[in-house]
């Protein structure tokens, strides 16, 4: 049976066939249901429908809006699990690197590229890995200001276990250093110094952590990273 989600935006789609983000919201929607196809006792050919059928409102997304990140991310990702022997492949990668080259980036496309981040730390063996860590070098250097491009690139780094620990240590300064605030920080500090088995300094993450998070909305993460010394 279809969730109401799915069928929530197959409506929205059907009232508005012309928006970019209804294409983008059912496709989406199929594309988590297929994700979930073992807890969902899905055979191969419901799997294949979905990845079809997904990909093909990605595409038609990127068709309506060809400046939109979200729609070549996802096209990216199912071209490569799904279709990678697919004739006339296009090189979703380059044309997401063109793409960045002249768009401001906006909270959505953080989250699109967020996205790629969790892909590739599934698929670590993926030639595109190293493309897609320059590309975020690039963005580091158009936003300098951005913690969040650091933090990327820290989470892109940290699923290599030949990345020295300092390297990654010294993104996560650096990002400090731009915004104090950026809880996410603090966290990533303690896994860093739990590597050379600093206590104190584990800690001294801690505190700061929660200094900056008097509302301890941040308090589960904190302990889950306490649960895995």
């Amino acid at each position: 049976t279809w969730s109401a989600e799915i069928l929530l935006a197959r409506v929205n789609l059907e009232n508005h066939p012309g928006s970019p983000r209804s294409h983008f919201f059912y496709g989406n929607a199929l594309f988590q249901r297929h994700q979930r196809a073992e807890e969902l006792q899905l055979d191969e050919q419901e799997k294949l429908q979905l990845a079809i059928t997904s990909r093909y409102h990605f595409e038609k997304m990127h068709e309506i809006d060809p400046r939109d990140v979200a729609p070549i991310v996802m096209l990216y990702q199912i071209d490569s699990v799904f279709f990678p022997a697919m004739p006339d492949k296009l090189d979703w990668l380059e044309r997401l690197s063109q793409l960045l080259l002249s768009r401001r980036l906006q909270a959505a496309d953080y989250t699109a590229l967020l996205g790629l981040i969790d892909y590739f730390s599934h698929h670590a063996s993926s030639p595109d890995r190293s493309r897609f860590v320059a590309m975020v070098d690039s963005l580091i250097l158009r936003y300098p200001g951005s913690a969040e491009l650091l933090i990327f690139k820290y989470k892109l780094l940290s699923d290599a276990d030949q990345t020295p620990s300092e390297e990654l240590f010294g993104l996560l300064a650096r990002a400090e250093e731009i915004n104090p605030g950026h809880l996410e920080i603090y966290p990533y500090k303690m896994i860093e110094k739990n590597k050379s088995a600093d206590r104190a300094a584990i800690y001294e993450a801690a505190r700061e952590w929660m200094q900056r998070d008097p509302s301890r909305r941040q308090l589960p993460a904190i302990r889950k990273v306490f649960n895995n010394q």
